[in-house]
């Protein structure tokens, strides 16, 4: 790899390897196994639904996405997608594709900055895992960070810095855009089906981070605590909707407490100006496999939007 009488080539970022709203995608000597310059791709081919841990599909099982997808097999030549790293050994023609080429994603998008397997000509550069979730992003965005386990594992997955989504081409040819804000569609359903409800979309998807991110959940949580809100549903599509759904319910569970006459209660309550309230009741609804259980409930609690209903 980077044999002088080649490195001239390799460095080459042709323009269709680079996504145009990706400015990491350009030269780097800082990728996984590579020590000079090489160019980069924005694009990668569909492994399938793989997990990825440390060892290859060994005995580890330290995949970040745990039961998301399949068995570990991007070292090998057994996986269920159209390209990887071993596709030489046993090219899967079209034939193969019993799903239908309209409907089997070939390749979709990733950020180089969040990948640092993104050798553009290389055959451990060229590949995602729809295993992982999808626009997931790591935070702080830094070399030593993303480099570590299981970052580096989490970091193989498919996204984009276009809001909502991340493109992808099918085995057909044509090309779509799936998003990753289904919880604002469910929350319009349900504010359109239930008379009084008021709905509070995430508007940036799983693309906001941050303090940002932070005033976001704080906004959500202030409204839905606010004494005239009778009812509060959240619905998301990852673990991260616990930050909303935690605090509203351990303030409703804390209230229903108090009713009970605690001296400590009634107490606090003379002596604001408001007595403290909170919700009649909590809901959360999880649009993704990839939540994890809420403690000490049964409830699966995702990440995105609030329902309120006055």
């Amino acid at each position: 790899m980077g044999h002088p009488a080649i490195r001239d080539i390799i460095s080459q970022q042709l323009p269709w390897l680079s996504c145009p709203s990706d400015p990491s995608a350009q030269p780097s000597d800082r990728l996984w196994y590579w020590r000079v310059f090489t160019a980069t791709t924005s694009y990668k081919g569909v492994i399938g639904d793989s997990e990825i841990t440390s060892d290859g599909g060994g005995p580890a099982k330290d995949s970040p996405f745990t039961d998301l997808g399949s068995d570990d097999c991007h070292n090998t030549a057994e996986c269920n997608g159209l390209i990887w790293r071993a596709t030489y050994f046993y090219p899967v023609s079209l034939r193969k594709v019993t799903d239908g080429t309209s409907k089997t994603f070939m390749v979709g998008e990733s950020v180089v900055a969040q990948d640092y397997h993104s050798a553009a000509f290389f055959s451990d550069g060229d590949w995602a895992t729809c295993g992982n979730p999808l626009n997931y992003f790591i935070i702080p965005e830094e070399e030593t960070e993303i480099k570590k386990a299981p970052n580096w594992q989490a970091a193989r997955g498919f996204k984009s810095l276009h809001p909502g989504g991340a493109q992808f081409v099918m085995a057909d040819g044509s090309v779509i855009l799936p998003l990753d804000d289904l919880s604002n569609a469910a929350c319009e359903a349900v504010a359109n089906n239930i008379k009084g409800t008021l709905a509070l979309p995430h508007a940036y998807g799983r693309l906001q981070f941050g303090a940002d991110l932070d005033l976001h959940f704080r906004t959500l949580i202030g409204t839905g605590a606010n004494p005239n809100v009778a009812a509060v549903v959240v619905i998301g599509i990852d673990g991260a909707t616990w930050n909303v759904a935690g605090p509203l319910l351990r303030n409703h569970r804390a209230y229903m407490r108090s009713c009970r006459g605690s001296p400590a209660f009634l107490q606090e309550s003379r002596t604001r100006s408001r007595p403290s309230q909170s919700l009649a009741s909590v809901s959360m609804y999880d649009l993704s496999a990839a939540t994890r259980e809420a403690p000490g409930s049964k409830a699966s609690l995702p990440s995105a939007c609030s329902r309120l209903r006055a």
